[in-house]
């Protein structure tokens, strides 16, 4: 016969199995959040634009010590990934339960040579226009007769302070862009140019490249947008195609003056070809298509 148990006892009973159950789990959150955060690498060298992948062994928030130097792909996770933006060095850290653990990471310039941005491989399109963004970029003057950037707008940054871009500046940039003037006349100018507002000696929205059929007047050439320009005098005749190579150097402490009305972060520095809207030497049928820009690092 079993023996007859109280009440009271499987009370006490159960009372002393949930102060068991409660301690144990209590127990193994607190070694959980004591566990110490240990990572894959404490050390890393990667070039600008390049990655290099971090794990912690627990899910840990990620921060760099230099937002401009390297940046993180996520805030909160187990692994994330670790750009290069710029030559310098930055210390990545995990934490996790108020424990910490760090990777140093140098950041090294990209190499002479090394391509930074090639229109062939562009994808995608204008989300207010559909237009394609690979080539060939056809530009017509309708379209570009009272923007600045409407003939042709790069989209390579070269300085992005918004999105943590790679940060070419004062990096010798050379650059190949192919050109067909599409349109119903010979075009009597081209120019490429830069949009930054701010940095060394150049003036706003610098030209880096001004073709012309005739020779520019020698007011043009001593005026601070053109510091720095590769000049070409040659005729940009009805259906053919250029292409035209030059170098230019974005200042180290360049800044696109333009800032964006809800943020109040500045734009980033972009290279277009410009509609030279205040002196336009451009007609109705007029035309421009890009059909290849090649840039790399010279």
């Amino acid at each position: 016969m079993f023996a007859k148990v109280s009440k009271k006892v499987v009370a006490v009973a159960l009372v002393a199995a949930m102060a068991v159950t409660t301690a144990t789990v209590s127990d193994g959150t607190a070694a959980d959040a004591a566990k110490k955060v240990k990572l894959n690498k404490k050390k890393a060298t990667i070039s600008q634009g390049k990655t290099v992948k971090l794990k912690a062994n627990v899910k840990a928030k990620w921060s760099t010590s230099k937002k401009a130097v390297a940046s993180v792909s996520k805030k909160k996770a187990k692994s994330i990934t670790v750009k290069g933006l710029k030559k310098g060095k930055a210390v990545i850290t995990a934490t996790a339960g108020g424990k910490k653990a760090t990777c140093k990471v140098t950041v090294k310039a990209a190499k002479p040579g090394t391509v930074i941005y090639n229109l062939k491989n562009e994808t995608g399109s204008d989300p207010s226009t559909g237009e394609s963004y690979a080539p060939p970029c056809v530009c017509k003057y309708s379209e570009f007769k009272y923007n600045n950037f409407r003939i042709w707008l790069c989209r390579m940054t070269f300085y992005d302070p918004a999105n943590a871009g790679i940060d070419y500046r004062g990096r010798k940039l050379k650059v190949a862009i192919t050109v067909k003037n599409s349109g119903k006349r010979d075009l009597p100018e081209l120019a490429v140019a830069f949009n930054y507002t701010k940095g060394g000696t150049d003036g706003a929205y610098p030209f880096a490249l001004h073709v012309s059929a005739k020779k520019l007047a020698s007011k043009v050439k001593k005026d601070k947008q053109h510091r720095h320009t590769t000049y070409k005098v040659q005729k940009i005749k009805k259906g053919k195609t250029y292409t035209w190579t030059f170098t230019f150097t974005i200042p180290k402490n360049a800044m696109n003056g333009d800032k964006d009305e809800k943020t109040g972060i500045n734009y980033p520095i972009m290279m277009y070809i410009p509609n030279m809207k205040d002196t336009s030497p451009y007609k109705p049928g007029d035309e421009v298509t890009v059909k290849g820009c090649k840039i790399s690092l010279a």
